[in-house]
């Protein structure tokens, strides 16, 4: 309910809270929740990780074009 947000405010802690303690007392839809939430949660970090990978490897492609100009203008 809080993670849905139905007859209460929505609250996503309460919410997992609830869905975890669930599924450790054998309830199978909040045990397949809590998995796919934390296979949700997997892909964002390792969304996340990528946008960082990929910021880094610009900013490297910029100094060595920016090195390669100032090469180039000093010969």
């Amino acid at each position: 309910m809080y993670y849905q947000g139905v007859g209460v405010s929505q609250d996503i802690d309460s919410g997992r809270y609830w869905l975890e303690q669930a599924a450790d007392n054998g309830h199978a839809e909040a045990a397949n929740l809590v998995k796919q939430w934390q296979q949700a949660e997997m892909l964002l970090t390792t969304q996340k990780q990528e946008q960082h990978s990929t910021k880094r490897y610009q900013l490297l492609i910029g100094a060595i074009i920016a090195v390669a100009l100032l090469i180039i203008v000093i010969i």
